[in-house]
């Protein structure tokens, strides 16, 4: 499905694959089989397409969804800022309809890594300036920065993004994509073609930002500073033919709960991975000027000083002022094409010339590597209709966009990523909120990536006080969001005695109840010690009404329902929930056998 807003969320996403899920079992459907999609025999592409583009089969046998070209003259499609998933198990990428690309992820604080603000002179990154040496002329793949006159083409694809425009006898195709594994790098194929009949000598700047946004939500309301002020040191790693920029704010103790700082800041990377870069800039004052529109000075784009000579090793730059941009020369007979493989990123800056490396020794096989990841889990079903083409590519899609929300941070343990639900929760607030979300979520998943769901129901023991309550979310690194929202629901155990129980009869895998665990304050525990644990919070703290039924505190999945009663208070006092009660009726049973 595409909706008629393209911003895609993970649960609108869930919903789809939850909903396809129950109509294979419908079918008598037992198991699903880790198998390829096929959708070669598909309904016809307007099926379910929307109003910017159509569904496609892509070279790799996977559904894709390309907007039409140059949909310029429809106002709605950049009013509705359209932007596409990106992601592997520890980040995810937001891929917009402009051309740029923002990086997220979880891994030491909730944060934009390059949120897009031109105000700030901050363009994210993920595309590249062409600049023609012979005519001095220059063109940008950032659709704001010049006025595209020829082919421009997006198409969103499973672990992809891809447009490709050509202007003045070239074609420039960027593909960007997150590579298996849960790094928080994102890798782009910038490929260029000589499309005329003449000899070309030009230069691709590929450029990605550095300027971290941290969603917060405090006292109920939108944190209004999400941005801190930090230095950042820039250097060219010759022997690793890389930029990097290591922060300068202070490490603090990762094992401590923090709701507001980072305790292990980045250290950032730009490097082509297959071939030698050969000038770069880390000052947006010296590239950017003044400009807000993206355009870079001509003067430093005709500079031709070789790395050897370059003064530009060493500077420190506030996050205002430091992008990475790296430079590649290329000569170009006609026809010939060249393919750059870029690769940006964050990690501990201990860490960070070991990813380098790593991923430079896999490159050539790592776009390869990503969709033979997705072409061997994405489910496909038989169906005796003629309507199974587009069940088969709504599965593939929903399953696609579940795996690639799934995000990791390190509070909770490397054995605890959970799938956030998205949306203003996690981009503005930097929440996981609620608890019971994220265990609705990955049950579809016990039958494609069961090991995902193991490490859900992980990250939502290790968020347990030692009362057995569950807190409403969390936020920031490892705190817990009691503090900040009076929120109070009485189903969230009740999700969690489902997903579990859902779990082990799905994979018979007994051996997670026996599991070490941990409290929220470091109590050791197992699975169902903090089950039981947990159980009796529920029958003894939140307890039963007059009628018998479960109680409703303030929310029963329904946030609102107290305080739209009519009497809040009294509702949150004595108020029941039938649909509590109807889940208990089910998950009981299953948690006693």
């Amino acid at each position: 499905m595409v909706p008629t807003r393209l911003t895609m969320h993970c649960a609108l996403s869930t919903q789809h694959a939850v909903r396809l899920f129950v109509l294979l079992l419908a079918f008598g459907v037992n198991s699903l089989t880790a198998l390829a999609v096929s959708v070669a025999h598909a309904a016809p592409v307007s099926t379910g397409a929307g109003n910017f583009g159509h569904w496609i089969t892509d070279d790799y046998g996977l559904p894709a969804y390309r907007f039409r070209e140059n949909p310029d003259a429809d106002p709605s499609v950049l009013s509705d800022s359209p932007y596409h998933q990106i992601g592997n198990l520890g980040i995810t990428a937001n891929a917009h309809y402009e051309g740029y690309t923002e990086l997220f992820s979880t891994r030491s604080y909730p944060k934009f890594h390059n949120r897009f603000n031109p105000d700030r002179r901050a363009f994210a990154g993920g595309f590249g300036w062409v600049h023609d040496i012979d005519s001095n002329q220059q063109w940008c793949t950032l659709r704001r920065c010049t006025a595209i006159d020829g082919h421009y083409q997006w198409t969103l694809g499973i672990g992809y993004s891809e447009k490709v425009l050509e202007k003045d006898g070239l074609r420039v195709s960027e593909t960007v994509f997150a590579p298996n594994g849960d790094d928080e790098t994102l890798v782009t194929l910038v490929s260029i073609t000589n499309t005329g009949d003449q000899h070309r000598n030009i230069s691709y700047f590929s450029y990605w930002d550095i300027d971290p946004l941290y969603p917060r939500f405090t006292l109920g309301r939108l944190w209004k500073d999400k941005y801190e002020s930090q230095d950042f040191r820039t250097q060219y790693l010759a022997e690793r033919q890389a930029l990097i920029a290591i922060s300068d704010s202070a490490v603090r103790d990762p094992r401590e709960p923090r709701r507001y700082g980072d305790p292990t800041p980045r250290g950032y990377f730009l490097t082509f991975l297959n071939t030698p870069m050969d000038d770069f800039q880390v000052s947006k004052k010296d590239f950017l000027g003044q400009s807000k529109n993206g355009m870079p000075r001509l003067n430093v784009l005709a500079q031709q000083d070789p790395l050897s000579d370059s003064p530009k090793y060493h500077q420190e730059l506030d996050n205002e002022e430091v992008a990475l941009l790296a430079e590649k020369r290329l000569s170009l007979a006609p026809g010939e094409i060249n393919t750059i493989i870029v690769a940006y990123g964050a990690a501990e800056p201990i860490e960070v010339g070991a990813n380098i490396d790593r991923l430079r020794a896999g490159s050539a096989g790592l776009f390869k590597a990503m969709i033979e990841h997705y072409q061997s889990v994405l489910p496909k079903v038989e169906l005796p209709s003629p309507e199974s083409g587009w069940i088969n590519r709504e599965m593939a899609w929903s399953t696609y966009y579940l795996l690639s929300g799934f995000l990791r941070e390190d509070f909770f343990g490397r054995d605890a990523r959970v799938l956030n639900q998205g949306s203003i929760y996690l981009y503005d607030m930097g929440m996981n909120a609620a608890m019971r979300d994220p265990l609705q979520h990955t049950m579809p998943l016990n039958y494609i990536a069961p090991n995902l769901t193991r490490e859900t129901i992980n990250y939502v023991l290790r968020t347990l006080q030692e009362s057995g309550e569950i807190p409403w979310g969390t936020m920031g690194y490892g705190h817990t969001s009691s503090g900040d929202i009076v929120f109070e629901p009485s189903d969230q155990f009740l999700w969690l005695l489902w997903a579990v129980t859902e779990y082990v009869f799905a994979t018979r895998d007994y051996q997670i109840l026996d599991a070490p665990q941990r409290y929220m304050t470091g109590k050791p525990a197992t699975t169902y010690s903090m089950l039981v644990q947990a159980l009796d919070y529920q029958i003894n703290q939140i307890g039963y009404g007059e009628h018998g039924l479960i109680k409703l505190k303030n929310g029963d999945w329904s946030d609102l329902i107290t305080s739209e009663s009519g009497n809040l208070f009294d509702t949150w006092e004595h108020g029941e929930s039938t649909l509590n009660t109807a889940i208990a009726l089910t998950v009981y049973p299953r948690f006693k056998a």
